[in-house]
C-alpha cells in the first residue's frame, strides 16, 4: 500500500490537482468568510476590485505566459536562461506601464471614481500588480518545469496567510474593507520576497533578456494576449456589466458572484489537467506525433465531462441550500441562477480544453478567433440581460450560449488543422476510466503479494 501511495504522490498530474485544489479552496475559503462577514454592499465592491485587477493582470499575463511555457518545453540549457530572461523583462515592463496608466486615470477621474464601485482598484492596483511579478513569474516557470510541488508550498503560504489573518480578524481586529486590502498586499509583498531570495523567479536571467527572443514572445502573445483578455472576459464580464448598472449594482455583483464562485471549484481538475497538458500537447505537436496528440486530448475531455455530471446533477437539486451556505439567508432565494450555471459547467471542459489544443499546435490566432467570438457574444448578451430585462438569471442563461457557441468553433478549427472526431471524447473518456482502475487494481494485487 506504501508503494501505491508513493507511486500516485510521485505523478505530476497528483502534484498538479493538488496545488489547484489547495488554491481553489483557500481563495474559495476567503471569499466565504468576505461575503458572510462584509455587507453585501462592500463585499460587491470586493468583488469588482479583485476582478478589475483580474482582468487587467489577464492582459499582461497572456502576452507572455503561454508563449514562455510552450517555448521552455522545446529548449535546450542555453536558450532557456535567455527566455526566462525576457519573460522578465516583459512582464516588469507592461506591468509598470499599466501601474502608470492605471494612476493616471485615478487623478484625472478621481470624484467620479471616488464614488463608483472601481474606487479600491483604482487605489491599489498600481501596488498590486508591482509586488506581484515575482510570483506570476514563479508560476509560469514551474508550471513549465513542471514542478506543481514547489508551486503547492508557494500558494499554501501565500493563501494560507491570508485566510489565517481573515479568520483571526473576524475576533479580534474586525477591520474594514480597505485595511483588510492593505494586509493582503503586505502577505503578496513577502511571499514574492521569498520566492525572489529562492530564485524561483528567473531574475538572475534578468540580464540574459533577448531582443530577438523577446519578439518571438510577443509574436506568439498578440494572439495568447487576445486569447486570456477574451478568457476573462467571459468570466469578468457579468461583473463588470452589472457593476455598471444603477438598478443591480455592487448588490447584483455579490449575488452573482456566490454561483460564480461556486462553479470556480469545477475549474480545480480543469486547470490540474491544462497544467500538464499544454506542456505535453505542445512537446507532440512539435514532434509532429499528432495520433498521440489527439489521444491525449480526447481523454483529458472526456474523462473530465463524465466526472462532472453526477456532481452537477447533485448541485442542481440542492442549490438553494448550496447558495445559503456559502452566502448567508439573504442569497437563499438566489439557487436559480446556480441550478443554470451547472449547465455551464458541463460544457466547461471540452470548451477549455479545445483552446488548449489550438494553442499546442501553434495556432494561438484560432483559439484568439474562439475567445472573441465568444467573448462578444457574452457582451451582446449580458447587456441586454442587464440593461433591458434587469435579470442576473438571463446574464447565466447568456453563459451557456456563448459556451455552446466557442464549443462549435473550437472543434471546427481543431478538425480542420488536425482532423479530430468529437464522438471520440467520450469513448476515451470512460477508457481512461477503465485505465486508471486498471492500473489501481493491478498495483493493489502487487501490494497484496
Amino acid at each position: 500500500m506504501k508503494k501505491l501511495l508513493k507511486n500516485i504522490l510521485r505523478k505530476k498530474n497528483v502534484h498538479s490537482l493538488l496545488f489547484q485544489i489547495v488554491s481553489a479552496g483557500l481563495g474559495f475559503a476567503s471569499f466565504i468568510i468576505l461575503a458572510q462577514y462584509l455587507t453585501k454592499y462592500d463585499f460587491g465592491m470586493w468583488v469588482l476590485y479583485f476582478t478589475a485587477y483580474g482582468f487587467l493582470n489577464m492582459l499582461r499575463n497572456g502576452i507572455t505566459h503561454v508563449a514562455v511555457v510552450r517555448t521552455l518545453s522545446g529548449a535546450n540549457d542555453l536558450v532557456k536562461g535567455k527566455i526566462i530572461g525576457s519573460n522578465w523583462v516583459l512582464n516588469f515592463t507592461f506591468a509598470a506601464g499599466m501601474s502608470i496608466l492605471v494612476l493616471l486615470s485615478f487623478f484625472v477621474f478621481k470624484n467620479p471614481i471616488e464614488q463608483s464601485g472601481y474606487y479600491y482598484f483604482f487605489k491599489y492596483f498600481p501596488i498590486l500588480v508591482i509586488v506581484n511579478i515575482p510570483l506570476l513569474n514563479a508560476i509560469t516557470l514551474l508550471q513549465a518545469d513542471q514542478k506543481f510541488s514547489i508551486l503547492l508550498l508557494i500558494r499554501s503560504f501565500e493563501g494560507g496567510l491570508f485566510v489565517l489573518f481573515l479568520l483571526v480578524n473576524i475576533y479580534l481586529w474586525k477591520f474594514n474593507i480597505e485595511k483588510i486590502i492593505i494586509i493582503q498586499l503586505l502577505i503578496i509583498g513577502l511571499t514574492s520576497f521569498i520566492i525572489v531570495i529562492k530564485g524561483y523567479d528567473g531574475i538572475k536571467y534578468f540580464r540574459q533578456a533577448n531582443k530577438e527572443i523577446s519578439r518571438k514572445i510577443l509574436s506568439f502573445g498578440k494572439f495568447s494576449t487576445g486569447s486570456f483578455l477574451g478568457s476573462n472576459l467571459l468570466k469578468s464580464a457579468d461583473t463588470f456589466i452589472i457593476g455598471l448598472s444603477a438598478f443591480l449594482g455592487p448588490n447584483g455583483v455579490a449575488v452573482i458572484s456566490i454561483p460564480l464562485k461556486f462553479i470556480e471549484i469545477l475549474e480545480i481538475p480543469v486547470r490540474s489537467f491544462s497544467l500538464t497538458l499544454l506542456p505535453r500537447l505542445s512537446k507532440f505537436s512539435i514532434e509532429n506525433n499528432m495520433q498521440k496528440l489527439k489521444q491525449l486530448f480526447y481523454s483529458h475531455t472526456g474523462a473530465l465531462t463524465i466526472l462532472f455530471i453526477p456532481i452537477l446533477i447533485v448541485c442542481y437539486i440542492f442549490a438553494d441550500d448550496i447558495m445559503t451556505l456559502l452566502g448567508g439567508a439573504e442569497y437563499h432565494d438566489t439557487g436559480i441562477i446556480l441550478r443554470v450555471y451547472t449547465i455551464y459547467g458541463i460544457l466547461l471542459p471540452i470548451d477549455r480544453f479545445t483552446g488548449i489544443a489550438l494553442d499546442s499546435i501553434n495556432k494561438p490566432n484560432k483559439n484568439f478567433i474562439k475567445i472573441m467570438l465568444m467573448a462578444t457574444a457574452n457582451i451582446i448578451g449580458d447587456l441586454i440581460a442587464v440593461f433591458l430585462f434587469k435579470s442576473l438569471i438571463l446574464v447565466a442563461v447568456v453563459t451557456i450560449l456563448f459556451t455552446l457557441l466557442g464549443i462549435i468553433v473550437g472543434i471546427y478549427f481543431l478538425n480542420k488543422e488536425i482532423g479530430i472526431e468529437s464522438k471520440r471524447i467520450l469513448i476515451e473518456g470512460f477508457s481512461f476510466y477503465k485505465n486508471v482502475w486498471n492500473k489501481v487494481t493491478d498495483l493493489l494485487n502487487k501490494a497484496s503479494k
